[in-house]
């Protein structure tokens, strides 16, 4: 009796230990099999092509957006210039070059020329707007200090009437040619006279009469009376 159950131990053993090498063989192959790899990666987009209107330092041609749009650029973006800086004929042939001139100072560079250039029935009002505006712009007015708003539009003004604002009155004319430069400055002057909400409508309806002017009869000087 022993010795068959010891005889059927031994075959079951066997049994066990056969199966457990088929098995092991089988994933023997499997290790050695090739498979075929998956691609887990996205497929790469396109190159998409750069926009020359992406380029925020671009020079922008008039028209190019609008008209407050710009403007809050540019006298974001700063620069320098002067706070005699005033119109003469020659600026209507003036091209400006690729790059910033400093010796003329930022209104003559590309950008502020094409906004000094643009539809004047589009940028005069908005200017007109912006001479009661005491926040600061970037733009420093050599020697004295940044610029307001309001004494930037003053700046623009000119060179889109053609003309300065000492011509607009007698009294400025007087009061610009008695400067006394140990005292104050053409910047100064400017400021304190748009420096209070009178004086900057003042200002303001002497520019609208003569851009009215300039409507019906082009080229038209300044009015001093």
């Amino acid at each position: 009796m022993r010795r068959n159950l010891l005889r059927i131990s031994v075959a079951a053993l066997a049994f066990a230990v056969g199966v457990c090498s088929v098995y092991l063989v089988w994933l023997a192959t499997l290790e050695t099999v090739a498979w075929p790899e998956v691609e887990t990666q996205m497929p790469k987009p396109e190159p998409v092509a750069r926009s020359e209107a992406s380029d925020t330092r671009a020079c922008l041609a008039p028209e190019s957006g609008s008209v407050r749009e710009e403007w809050e650029e540019l006298a974001e973006l700063g620069g320098c210039t002067f706070g005699r800086c005033y119109y003469h004929p020659s600026f209507e042939s003036y091209q400006p070059g690729e790059r910033y001139n400093p010796e003329r100072g930022v209104l003559f560079s590309r950008r502020w020329v094409a906004f000094l250039r643009r539809d004047k029935g589009a940028t005069v009002p908005f200017l007109l707007s912006q001479i009661p505006n005491k926040a600061a712009t970037n733009v420093h007015i050599d020697p004295l200090d940044n610029a307001t708003k309001g004494e930037l539009a003053v700046y623009c003004l000119q060179f889109i009437l053609k003309a300065n604002w000492d011509e607009l009155s007698p009294e400025y004319k007087t009061l610009s040619e008695n400067v006394n430069y140990e005292y104050t400055n053409h910047q100064a002057l400017l400021r304190r006279l748009i420096g209070t909400r009178r004086g900057a409508k003042k200002m303001a309806d002497l520019w609208r009469r003569l851009h009215e002017r300039s409507l019906t009869t082009p080229g038209a000087p300044a009015d001093t009376h």
